[in-house]
C-alpha cells in the first residue's frame, strides 16, 4: 500500500462503504425475494384451498369422467344415447369449469399457473395448463389435509390431500420469478455501484479536505530556516486534533528561535570576550617593536601580554567546560568530599581580596559531606564568594552558612551589595551576561562565572538559586548529603 495518510484512509473508508452498500444490497434482495415467494405460497396454498372444498361438494367421480343417473329406466335399444354433456350432472358440468379465484377463464397465467388434481390411484380428474412430464407425488405421506409447498425443478407448488384422498396440486413456474429477481439484482447492482462511486468521490473530498490542514503546517515549517524563524503555524482554523500538533510544533520553534537567538548572541560575545585580550597582546607587541625598548620596557610589555594570555585562557577554558556540560560530557570525579573543608579553604584563599575591597568575611559552618567533584565543588564555592565580595559595597559583608535542610545541604553566601535588577534576574545564569558590565570588565569577569555554577551543581545532582533585594544577594547551592553509613554504597 502507498504509504500516504490519504490513500489509507481512502482504502479504508472504500472497505467500510463496499461492506455496508454489498450487505445493504443482500439484505434487501433476499428480503424482496422472500416477499415475493410468500406471496406465490400464499396465492398457490389458496387455490389449492379453493379446490379442496370445491371438490368436497362433488359426488364421487368415475373415472371416464362421467355421471351417470342412477335412478330411471335404462335407454331403449332404438334410442341413441344423449351426449354426454347433457348426461352429465351439474356437478360434473361445475368441474370442468373449475378454476380458482383471480385466474383467467381460460386457466392460470398461461406458462405460470397449473393446476392437476389425481384421484388415489394416481388417475387425473382434472388438469390445467400442467407441464409435460408432471407425475404425481411418489408417496403421499409427506403431506396431508394442510398445503405444503415444495420445489420441483423450475416449478413452485402446493400440494395437499383432498376429498378421498384424492391429490390437488397447484404450481407455478418459477422462470418468471427468477427473471424478475435477476432484473431486480441487476437495478441493485447498478445502484450499489453509482452509490459506491459517490461515496469514494466524496471521500477522497474529504480525505483531501482532512489533509490539506497538514500540507498546510508542512509547508509552514519547511518555510522556517534559519534566516526566517518568526513564522508561525495559525491554529485558529486548524481541528482541535491537529490544533494541538500545530501549538507544540509552535512551542518548538519558539524554543529553536530562542535557540538560535542564544547561539548568536553567544558567538558574538564570545568573540568580543576574546577579541579585547587580543587586542591587547597586539598593541602591546606593536608597541614595543615600533622602536628600541630598555629591558624594563619589555619586561612590563611581557607582563601586560601575559596577563591578556591568562584572560584568554579563562574565556576558553570556561567555554570548554560548559561545552562539555552542553554535550552532557562534563567528566567530574565523584567521591566522598568534605564539603566543610572546601568552604574553608576558599574562604581562607580569598581573605586577601576581601581585605583589599573592605568587606568583612563571616561565616558560620557545619561539618558535612557530599558526593561530589572537589575541584570542580571548589570551584563553584570560589566563584560564588568572589562574586559577594566583588560586588558588594565598601564596609560591607559576606556571610557564609552551611547548613542542612531533610537529606541536603545547603551552601548560603550572602553580601550586602546592591542587589539585582529585577529586569536582569531572568538572565543572571545566561552566558557572557553582566548586570554591570563596565565593573565586570574592570574586576576581570568574562560573564561565564554563574553558567559554570549552574552547570557544574546540576551536574552533580544539586541546585542553585538566589534571591536579591535592593540591598541584598544570597546565592544557595543545595546538594544530596552524603550521610554516615551508606557512604560505601553511594
Amino acid at each position: 500500500m502507498v504509504r500516504s495518510l490519504r490513500w489509507r484512509l481512502q482504502f479504508w473508508y472504500a472497505c467500510v462503504l463496499i461492506t455496508v452498500v454489498a450487505g445493504y444490497g443482500l439484505f434487501l434482495y433476499f428480503q424482496v425475494r422472500d416477499a415475493r415467494r410468500k406471496e406465490i405460497d400464499k396465492e398457490l396454498i389458496s387455490a389449492a384451498n379453493y379446490l379442496d372444498t370445491s371438490l368436497r361438494n362433488f359426488e364421487p367421480i368415475p373415472k371416464d369422467g362421467m355421471i351417470r343417473k342412477k335412478d330411471g329406466p335404462p335407454p331403449k335399444k332404438d334410442n341413441p344415447p344423449p351426449p354426454v354433456d347433457r348426461l352429465a350432472s351439474p356437478n360434473e358440468r361445475t368441474l370442468r369449469e373449475l378454476t380458482p379465484p383471480g385466474w383467467p377463464e381460460s386457466g392460470g397465467r398461461k406458462g405460470e399457473l397449473y393446476y392437476v388434481i389425481w384421484r388415489h390411484d394416481k388417475s387425473v380428474i382434472k388438469a390445467v395448463d400442467i407441464p409435460p412430464d408432471l407425475e404425481p407425488p411418489v408417496s403421499d405421506r409427506d403431506f396431508g389435509i394442510d398445503a405444503l409447498i415444495s420445489n420441483r425443478r423450475e416449478f413452485r407448488e402446493a400440494i395437499r390431500m383432498g376429498p378421498r384422498r384424492a391429490i390437488i396440486v397447484v404450481g407455478l413456474s418459477t422462470v418468471h420469478l427468477h427473471d424478475e429477481m435477476n432484473r431486480f439484482a441487476g437495478v441493485l447492482a447498478i445502484s450499489g455501484l453509482a452509490l459506491l462511486l459517490l461515496g469514494l468521490l466524496g471521500g477522497w473530498v474529504f480525505s483531501a479536505r482532512m489533509i490539506r490542514p497538514v500540507r498546510k503546517i508542512s509547508e509552514t515549517a519547511s518555510r522556517i530556516s534559519a534566516v526566517n524563524l518568526s513564522e508561525r503555524i495559525d491554529t485558529s482554523r486548524i481541528d482541535k486534533e491537529l490544533a494541538d500538533l500545530a501549538v507544540v510544533l509552535n512551542d518548538a520553534f519558539d524554543r529553536l528561535e530562542t535557540s538560535f537567538a542564544q547561539q548568536a548572541r553567544f558567538t558574538a560575545d564570545a568573540s568580543h570576550e576574546l577579541r579585547t585580550p587580543l587586542a591587547i597582546i597586539k598593541s602591546h607587541v606593536e608597541l614595543a617593536l615600533s622602536r628600541p625598548r630598555s629591558p624594563e620596557e619589555y619586561t612590563s610589555t611581557l607582563e601586560a601580554t601575559g596577563k591578556a594570555a591568562d584572560r584568554m585562557y579563562s574565556i576558553v577554558e570556561g567555554l570548554l567546560t560548559l561545552a562539555r556540560a552542553d554535550s552532557g560530557r562534563l567528566d567530574l570525579i565523584r567521591e566522598q568530599v568534605n564539603f566543610t573543608g572546601i568552604v574553608e579553604e576558599c574562604l581562607l584563599l580569598l581573605t586577601p581580596l576581601a581585605e583589599k575591597s573592605d568587606v568583612r568575611l563571616r561565616s558560620e559552618l557545619i561539618f558535612a559531606q557530599v558526593m561530589a567533584d572537589t575541584g570542580a565543588l571548589a570551584q563553584v564555592v570560589r566563584n560564588l564568594l568572589n562574586n559577594a565580595i566583588q560586588y558588594n559595597r565598601p564596609g560591607g559583608e559576606a556571610f557564609v552558612r552551611l547548613s542542612r535542610e531533610v537529606d541536603s545541604i545547603v551552601l548560603a553566601i550572602r553580601n550586602n551589595g546592591p542587589g539585582i535588577p529585577e529586569a536582569d534576574q531572568s538572565h543572571i545564569f545566561e552566558r557572557f551576561y553582566r548586570v554591570d558590565k563596565a565593573r565586570a570588565r574592570t574586576s576581570g569577569g568574562n560573564g561565564l562565572g554563574l553558567a559554570i555554577c549552574k552547570s557544574i551543581v546540576e551536574a552533580m545532582g544539586g541546585q542553585i538559586q538566589f534571591t536579591s533585594s535592593a540591598d541584598e544577594t544570597t546565592f544557595t547551592v543545595k546538594l544530596p548529603e552524603l550521610k554516615t553509613g551508606i557512604e560505601g554504597d553511594v
